[in-house]
């Protein structure tokens, strides 16, 4: 049986894993590359704090028994479920994209409409998604503290 205190703490971890994720995006070691300037990971931010808000309730819905940790975990995954699904989405949106582009070895002719979407997507994890998991993250922990679990 878990202490109140750390089903407390592990509910909390679950809300606030998108904080994990921008962090591990602010360090060097990130996946997307090395240390210094990184164009790719300069637009990245949401993507990183999706993937830990996703990832962290995650394991902590398949570790812990029956409680409060369990259903904030479930809550947390349903959200970042619903926001993986819209990624896959963009993700498929650009396949289609890219197959209709026609070949372009010199670039004199470039791809618009993968260009297009990949505009989108780098917009939308840039600027859109870090405020909508910033909120979720507020949300979230509000609730937690108001509902004293």
């Amino acid at each position: 049986m878990m202490s109140a205190q750390l089903g407390f703490w592990l509910s909390l971890l679950a809300h606030g894993a998108p904080l994990l994720g921008l962090a591990l995006w602010m360090t060097p070691f990130s996946f997307t590359g090395g240390g210094g300037w990184d164009f790719v990971k300069m637009f990245t931010a949401g993507l990183y704090m999706a993937a830990m808000g996703l990832l962290v309730p995650l394991a902590i819905w398949m570790t812990v028994g029956p409680g409060t940790a369990k259903l904030h975990a479930l809550s947390a995954l349903k959200f970042h479920g619903v926001v993986a699904l819209i990624a896959l989405a963009f993700g498929a949106a650009a396949l289609v994209a890219a197959l209709f582009d026609p070949a372009n070895p010199t670039m004199s002719n470039p791809p618009s409409n993968f260009l297009s979407v990949l505009t989108a997507v780098f917009m939308l994890s840039t600027f859109v998604l870090p405020l909508v998991e910033l909120g979720r993250v507020i949300y979230g922990i509000r609730y937690l503290i108001a509902t004293g679990h």
